[in-house]
């Protein structure tokens, strides 16, 4: 555009001359010719200029357009992973209220199995505290009547020791009246003393062997097993192998 405009500012110039004188002469067209030549290379290397000008604005057109097609690819995957990521987000979002929602079954059905669990808990104390008191008040019925055994089995000992006294005074009572009526009919010589013959037998013992019983030896030899436990002043019914007892008499 420069070019154009300075060629026409020449032209103009020549013009001007050939108006104001008589005509151009050989001077001024060489002046011409070398201004139209400088000029000539000026356009030369002015297009030369554009053109690799042009080459210049083709290959960052060039590389514009792939650029822009990169771009575009760009923006079209960018636009597909949008759609994934929304997809994405979409099924989490589905999966989120799934979850919410079995949470809050979940929740629910935990909360119930809880209060369940809970009123369980509270019947099974009450029970537990029944029982403690059936317990506390079996311990006391328990004691009562391991008091009662107790005194049962001092007067049951003592019964026996009085049944045994008296079966010894009544036999005393009866070997000294035997004693009284016969002892005239033995007083003649040779015969023994009535006293010597009615004296009180020592007491038989017995020896505890493996296997025995307190109950067992009490049937064997005719006594009760009161009186048996009377006589050895045995508290209970545990004895030993090697221990030694004393009978006392047959029960009548």
């Amino acid at each position: 555009m420069v070019t154009a405009l300075r060629v026409t500012w020449l032209l103009e110039i020549f013009l001007m001359m050939g108006c104001t004188a008589a005509g151009p002469t050989i001077k001024d067209y060489q002046v011409m010719t070398q201004a139209l030549q400088v000029e000539s290379r000026h356009v030369q290397r002015t297009i030369t200029d554009l053109e690799t000008e042009r080459r210049g604005l083709q290959r960052d057109l060039g590389e514009a357009r792939a650029a822009k097609a990169r771009q575009e690819g760009d923006v079209l995957d960018a636009e597909r992973r949008l759609l994934e990521a929304r997809h994405i987000v979409e099924l989490q979002r589905e999966e989120l209220t799934r979850a919410t929602v079995e949470r809050q079954r979940v929740t629910q059905g935990a909360r119930e199995e809880l209060m369940l669990l809970q009123a369980q808990v509270q019947t099974q104390l009450a029970e537990i505290t029944r029982l403690t008191h059936q317990v506390e008040e079996s311990q006391t019925e328990q004691a009562r009547l391991q008091t009662m055994d107790e005194l049962m089995e001092r007067q049951a000992t003592e019964m026996a020791e009085l049944k045994i006294a008296v079966r010894e005074s009544l036999r005393a009572v009866v070997r000294k009246s035997a004693a009284e009526r016969i002892a005239p009919a033995f007083q003649a010589p040779g015969f023994a003393s009535a006293v010597g013959l009615y004296d009180v037998p020592v007491m038989k013992t017995i020896k505890v062997r493996r296997g025995d019983s307190l109950w067992a030896l009490a049937r064997r030899h005719g006594v009760t097993l009161d009186d048996l436990k009377a006589v050895n002043r045995l508290e209970t019914d545990l004895i030993i192998p090697g221990q030694k007892l004393r009978l006392p008499d047959p029960t009548p």
